[in-house]
């Protein structure tokens, strides 16, 4: 249990959709022709954003199998952020939209990370966290943990903070999306105990770019 909080969004859907995605790519700087990838790319909608409007050569990795193997899009590939598909040194970008919450090994992940980034390469999160950590009880902030504790993993994996901002009302207009298309009800039903859990922490989303040190 525990991932469907985030699982519900999907990278395809995350709050702050495409908009959030463009903001990202405008403060990362990334020229056209740089090597970038979505990780947990779904069914690669950010990718083909990415290759569109900004001509970057950007690829999405899933560990859907099933998904990867039905899409045949050789852009998206199939594999896990702890074992990334990729050499050393060789991106310039790597995006985690709502998905690095949902990966078991999180440093083995960010690891990763710091061996395919080139120094002074970016590594985009966008991701839930707890904005009252004090109101929870500890089995919640393992599902939906504050800011300050994502934040000091990925610096410890190498990574330096360049930008954050709340990004919360994303989040908002993401679940009225939801009860519009599903119904309140439907939301509770497929959500459960993630909303009351959401509530209970004062569950907020954010945006964060750090570069790779070295």
């Amino acid at each position: 249990g525990g991932r469907g909080v985030v699982a519900l969004f999907g990278t395809t859907a995350a709050p702050g959709g495409g908009a959030l995605i463009r903001q990202a790519v405008g403060l990362c700087g990334f020229a056209q022709g740089d090597p970038v990838a979505d990780i947990g790319c779904g069914a690669g909608e950010t990718v083909a954003l990415l290759r569109r409007e900004f001509g970057l050569e950007a690829c999405g990795v899933d560990i859907d199998a099933a998904l990867v193997a039905a899409l045949a899009d050789p852009h998206i590939l199939q594999g896990t952020a702890e074992r990334l598909p990729f050499g050393d040194g060789c991106m310039e970008g790597l995006l985690f939209a709502c998905s690095l919450s949902l990966v078991q090994n999180k440093r083995a992940a960010l690891r990763e990370c710091a061996r395919v980034l080139r120094p002074g390469g970016r590594l985009v999160v966008g991701d839930l966290y707890a904005r009252a950590p004090e109101r929870a009880r500890p089995e919640d902030l393992a599902r939906v943990e504050p800011w300050a504790g994502q934040r000091a993993r990925i610096e410890a994996a190498g990574f330096a903070l360049c930008h954050f901002e709340d990004r919360s009302p994303d989040l908002a207009q993401r679940f009225g999306e939801l009860i519009f298309a599903h119904g309140g009800e439907a939301l509770e039903q497929r959500m459960g105990a993630e909303l009351e859990l959401l509530k209970r922490v004062s569950g907020g989303y954010y945006l964060a770019i750090f570069a790779r040190e070295g």
